[in-house]
């Protein structure tokens, strides 16, 4: 596994992808149909110069069984995101937690 993988992706939907073009992701897909992200976020996870794949709330949730998976990998590191439409309702992880859950450790704050 390759340490150089330090190009961020992102994959969502037409205002966030846009926005992120403008912060500067260059590699970055407009999807609206689950199964075009399913493809795109597998395209991207196997890329190794990926370290970082940003993904919207709700590509996360129509594509959860993929998005478990690769969370068990150490890259690309999954980072969700809320679409142009907001956050989605649901519980929310703690940034201890989320931390944890990324690295594996605790972090004291």
């Amino acid at each position: 596994m390759s340490l150089e993988r330090s190009a961020i992706a992102c994959v969502g939907d037409e205002d966030t992808v846009i926005g992120l073009r403008l912060a500067g992701v260059k590699k970055a897909e407009i999807v609206n149909d689950p199964k075009k992200a399913r493809k795109k976020i597998l395209e991207f996870a196997e890329n190794e110069e990926i370290g970082v794949l940003i993904l919207t709330e709700k590509i996360v949730e129509e594509n959860r069984d993929i998005v478990n998976a690769l969370l068990e990998k150490p890259f690309p590191i999954i980072v969700e995101i809320p679409s142009s439409e907001g956050p989605i309702k649901k519980e929310k992880d703690t940034l201890k937690e989320l931390v944890r859950k990324a690295v594996g450790i605790d972090l004291n704050i």
